[in-house]
């Protein structure tokens, strides 16, 4: 049960921010490379493959590879660039949860849906900007069990600009927002509520380069550590 529980606020974590998107009007099959680490998990990484580029809709192949893992996860991400923002898709959300649930031996024939927000990564703005505070909640059916989880975003605002960050993958201005996530765990009659604090810097007009998030004490870094232009 703690494991299902366990796997399924991991998979929620992308409702809540981009952890690894990022857009330079590349080529098709341009590689981004992102590392995922902290202290318990040791390192993953998340191998984002231009895919396709229609209008503003960017398509990636993402390959993650966690230790432990006996294969690497592979899906495909599609996100829309523009009006400022980095919007995501709840199609692609979904399917990202139900592959991390199957890595993790929960089964394949799982039912599961989404209500809610999909949320956005802004790509401009200014000190001060309040981003939306958004709500979404996904329902699944794993193993004969219904499980709720429900992540809300309770402070979400951008309180640096012109920051710089250093990556492996180099030096970027950055605007920098900060987040503060409640997740809540409903099965079986109990409740389970974590508080999340996320740091994400992102270029202006062009992505995530890296994120911070602290959960129960630990910190996961993720950040940009190369790009592979053919």
């Amino acid at each position: 049960m703690k494991k299902i529980i366990a796997t399924l606020v991991l998979a929620l974590t992308t409702l809540t921010a981009s952890y690894a998107q990022y857009y330079d009007n590349d080529p098709v099959g341009t590689v981004y490379e992102y590392e995922m680490s902290n202290k318990l998990m040791g390192t993953s990484t998340v191998t984002q493959t231009l895919k396709k580029v229609e209008g503003n809709v960017i398509t990636y192949e993402v390959v993650t590879k966690v230790p432990g893992m006996k294969q690497p996860m592979t899906m495909e991400n599609a996100l829309t660039f523009a009006d400022g923002k980095i919007q995501y898709s709840v199609e692609s959300l979904l399917a990202q949860s139900k592959a991390t649930m199957e890595q993790a031996g929960m089964g394949s024939n799982i039912d599961m849906t989404f209500d809610g927000d999909a949320g956005f990564t802004p790509l401009q703005g200014k000190v001060g900007d309040k981003l939306p505070l958004t709500k979404a909640t996904i329902t699944a059916k794993v193993q004969g069990m219904d499980l709720n989880v429900i992540t809300e975003i309770t402070r979400n605002e951008i309180t640096a600009v012109d920051e710089e960050v250093t990556t492996p993958a180099g030096t970027f201005k950055s605007i920098k927002v900060e987040q503060e996530v409640k997740t809540t765990t409903q099965a079986m009659g109990m409740n389970q509520t974590q508080e999340n604090k996320q740091i994400t810097w992102v270029v202006p007009n062009k992505g995530v380069v890296k994120t911070e998030m602290t959960t129960m004490g630990q910190v996961m870094t993720t950040e940009l550590v190369k790009i592979t232009r053919p």
